[in-house]
């Protein structure tokens, strides 16, 4: 037999075979590429490896495999979640079926090519570092160990295509902020095909987010946005490991199913370990009166360092090791520290001291501490935020033995006895205890006091003196009942104020002009390279003093009547923004009592520097805007679209304010002054966020001085809000216009200051971005029902309009949108827009914040919506 037949036939069989095994192994990976997705949003897409469950990031890339029963395998490619590594895992076939109709998942074309939005350093051909320069691409390659290789392509430096390597661990930060983005070309789903029949409300939506794209470009928004790039550059870096800190903000963690995804301001946390740029601590005492309970979030919880800046946090003593505040609790104040007791039997103010032996027995229904002291039998009460804070600051000094033998097991620690609390004197008058505010002035430190740790505490009596309220007749002043009742709800919020404030230089010249100063001075590393700021002069928090709270409490009362403003609608704003202390100060350069930003106080003079040329020439310009005064005026305003004689905030000056500072209302001096002496902004400054910065920060001491605060301070604030309210209070009303069921005035008013109200901290442009997002959600029935914990159900919520909502579903569903929609690159920044009315977990945000001020949330000081 002739074996050079079979010798062709089987080769011709062998090649056959690596010709289908090729063809085979390229359509795989043909059906591979075919297969690649990308992430469309923040804790939309969950896969499971070794039977857990987590969260990929949005921008993350995964190889979709094959199905096995019920599952489908995955391999994830790229990632920006700090605690998920790269490699296999699985998703359920449905989930992913379900995915990728929503969007969620969506398919991609290779290779994976990204777009440099700031300056990064990679390492080039040669092994040399260069920089590529914003708008300069690159692609992506394998992973090998802990660095990334790239190819460089049409960079700005000089070479192109050229192979190169980024470390992994920077590649997964520069994702993670949005340093550099993604250039692929998405397959669209069906799904997302079908989402372009718009009927009146989403023309009417359409139509707003135009206008709002064509106006303002320089105005407060986009200073918002471009700020964060305005700051002087600083690594941000963990807190040490075992370092136990109190958290002074609200800050976004790592999610995890089922568990809370940020941890409330005043919580404290026991960080463990850094890793893969990211911060993990476990969380070991929630803020007093959270509703939230440690079981909510995750055993070891991690967020990023950007969250761990200098003056976000302070160190304390971990909760384990020190005696609290509690039910049997024995100890001595300081010395020269006094605190201020009521008796609850005779309604009189005690001053305790550090001859005084004080025992807790127990605390009010309004979350003051229940004491006696040297053994009396009398019980009295004492301000739970006073005590706490000295507690924090180390000037209470435990008797370990005396406590630990009448320590008592936590029954409710609410009244500990059954006395009946006499009316309570204060401002020389009595006032029921029904009033859980109705606490007399607490007194000032008169001098510097020693810590246990030997730190040196200054008084915080500075302001008497900087306001020059010696003389300002609180009593006669308390003699009317609406200026006494908010000065003890402006004294009851200083109570729980910052101790980021500062003393500043209020030296002038000859001509009487403040001498130009920063109130910050440059803090440095060891090679001498600037790493951010600090106060040059930093205080405690002012005192809530008498004089003080009531020389406030006029001040902002005039204002608000001067404006027209319901005094209890703005008060949660001030109380959360600075707790009305006049001297705080922020990282992000924002001052005094409203906490005015660089870019809004820009904004405020220049826009009232233009609006004064007109009023003042008696322009046609000026005339002509008195016909959009008014809702139905300014209704006629806004639909002039790109042809609007001035934008919004000039529009405002020249038809709500022209009046009051040509009038002669004694309660507008204040913005009379404001108006005849203005700040003069340079116009180049008014167009950029960093020149402003800049050339404010050099004026701080100014803006901290007498006279402009704290009048300058509550007339900028409230006009900023008020300016803002009258846009969406006109939006509210025409989607109201546009659905089935129209709102009534009192919901249109309550959902437009809501927004407004988010609008302060996240400008109107995004704050109104989000908005219409969730109304056009709302309307095709994509608004998923969330948990308890906040987190997405499978199923969506039944209401289809505004007007099927109620303030608190708008406030709970709205700041879920806020958080993954909000147009800005940090995610810390996203959670703290989202987090900015409602907080978290009954803490913080401006409801939290009004409810911690009155105790109850009685509405004695301010309105909640």
């Amino acid at each position: 037999m002739d074996n050079s037949f079979m010798t062709d036939k089987n080769t011709m069989n062998y090649r056959l075979s690596v010709s289908l095994l090729l063809l085979m192994s390229f359509s795989f990976i043909k059906s591979s590429l075919a297969a690649v997705m990308i992430v469309g949003g923040d804790k939309a897409v969950s896969v499971m490896r070794d039977g857990k469950e987590f969260y990929l990031n949005k921008g993350d890339v995964v190889d979709i495999k094959n199905q096995e029963s019920w599952k489908r395998n995955i391999v994830i490619l790229e990632t920006s979640a700090p605690d998920v590594e790269i490699g296999p895992a699985v998703i359920g076939d449905q989930t992913y079926q379900v995915l990728r109709n929503d969007g969620h998942l969506k398919a991609v074309k290779e290779p994976r090519t990204y777009r440099v939005t700031k300056a990064i350093r990679v390492i080039g051909p040669d092994d040399k570092t260069y920089v590529l320069s914003a708008g300069d691409t690159f692609s992506v390659g394998m992973k090998n160990g802990w660095k990334r290789s790239i190819r460089i392509n049409s960079p700005s430096n000089g070479f192109n295509d050229a192979n190169g390597f980024i470390g992994d661990a920077t590649y997964s930060n520069y994702l993670q902020d949005d340093i550099v983005l993604p250039i692929y070309e998405e397959i669209e789903t069906k799904a997302h095909k079908e989402i372009k029949n718009y009927d009146d409300l989403d023309a009417f939506i359409k139509s707003y987010v135009e206008k709002n794209n064509n106006e303002d470009l320089n105005d407060e928004e986009i200073f918002e946005m471009a700020e964060e790039d305005a700051r002087p550059e600083q690594k941000d870096s963990c807190p040490a490991n075992n370092k136990t800190i109190k958290l002074d903000h609200t800050i976004s963690i790592l999610p995890m199913a089922g568990k809370v995804d940020a941890v409330p301001k005043d919580s404290i946390v026991k960080v463990i370990k850094t890793e893969k740029g990211a911060c993990y601590f476990k969380i070991l005492k929630l803020p007093n009166g959270s509703t939230l309970s440690l079981s909510d979030f995750p055993q070891f919880a991690g967020s990023y360092p950007i969250n761990f800046k200098e003056g976000t946090y302070h160190e304390v003593d971990e909760p384990s090791q020190v005696v609290g505040l509690e039910k049997g609790s024995t100890f001595k104040l300081s010395n020269g520290v006094k605190l201020t007791a009521i008796g609850r039997r005779t309604g009189k103010s005690y001053p305790f001291d550090a001859n005084d032996e004080i025992s807790i027995v127990g605390r009010h229904k309004n979350g003051s501490y229940i004491v006696k002291r040297n053994g009396e039998p009398y019980e009295y009460r004492v301000s739970a935020s006073a005590l706490d804070e000295y507690n924090e600051l180390g000037l209470v000094n435990f008797d370990l033995e005396k406590t630990a033998a009448t320590i008592i097991e936590d029954d409710g620690f609410h009244e500990a006895t059954k006395v009946v609390d006499r009316e309570v004197e204060c401002g020389g008058d009595q006032e029921s205890d029904d009033n859980p505010l109705d606490e007399r002035w607490e007194s000032c430190r008169e001098r510097t006091v020693t810590s246990k740790s030997g730190k040196k505490i200054k008084p915080n009596n500075y302001l008497e003196e900087v306001l020059g309220l010696s003389d300002v007749k609180s009593d006669l002043a308390l003699d009317d009942n609406e200026t006494r009742n908010m000065a003890i709800c402006i004294g009851q919020s200083m109570r729980h104020g910052t101790s980021r404030n500062t003393n500043p230089s209020c030296s002038k010249d000859a001509k009487g002009r403040h001498i130009k100063d920063s109130v910050r001075t440059s803090k440095k590393n060891s090679s001498g390279k600037h790493i951010g700021w600090r106060l040059k002069d930093p205080v405690p928090r002012a005192c809530a003093s008498k004089n003080l709270a009531t020389g406030l409490a006029k001040s902002y009362l005039s204002a608000a009547k001067c404006l027209g403003l319901d005094p209890k609608e703005f008060f949660p704003v001030l109380n959360h923004e600075s707790h009305f202390q006049p001297n705080a100060v922020s990282p992000s350069y924002a001052l005094g009592v409203g906490q005015i930003v660089a870019n809004n106080y820009t904004a405020f003079y220049s826009r009232l520097n233009q609006a004064k040329d007109y009023i003042e020439g008696n322009h046609n310009l000026y005339k002509k805007m008195q016909q959009y005064r008014g809702p139905a005026g300014y209704e006629k305003f806004e639909s002039l679209n790109s042809k609007r004689p001035v934008n919004r905030y000039t529009a405002y000056f020249l038809t709500d304010i022209a009046d009051k500072v040509k009038g002669n209302d004694p309660n507008c001096s204040g913005l009379k002054d404001l108006y005849n002496n203005p700040v003069p902004i340079p116009r180049d400054v008014a167009k950029s966020a960093r020149k402003a910065v800049n050339y404010l920060r050099k004026r701080e001491n100014e803006r901290l001085c007498k006279p402009r605060n704290p009048q300058e301070g509550f007339f900028i604030s409230m006009i900023y809000y008020q300016k803002n309210k009258k846009y969406f209070t006109n939006f509210v009303r025409g989607l109201s216009d546009a659905q089935p069921k129209a709102m009534s005035e009192d919901q249109i008013n309550t959902f437009a200051t809501i927004f407004a109200r988010w609008s302060y901290n996240g400008g109107l442009a995004g704050i109104q971005k989000v908005l219409s997002k969730f109304v056009g959600d709302l309307k095709s029935g994509r608004v998923k029902e969330l948990t308890s914990n906040g987190s997405e159900k499978s199923n969506t919520i039944k209401a289809r309009y505004l007007s099927d909502l109620s303030a608190s579903d708008l406030k709970r569903y709205f700041s879920h949108y806020v958080k993954y929609n909000y147009p800005s690159r940090s995610s810390a920044r996203k959670n703290e827009v989202a987090k900015y009315v409602p907080g978290v977990g009954g803490t913080g945000g401006i409801d939290g914040d009004l409810k911690q001020t009155e105790k109850q949330g009685t509405g004695t000081c301010g309105q909640s919506y």
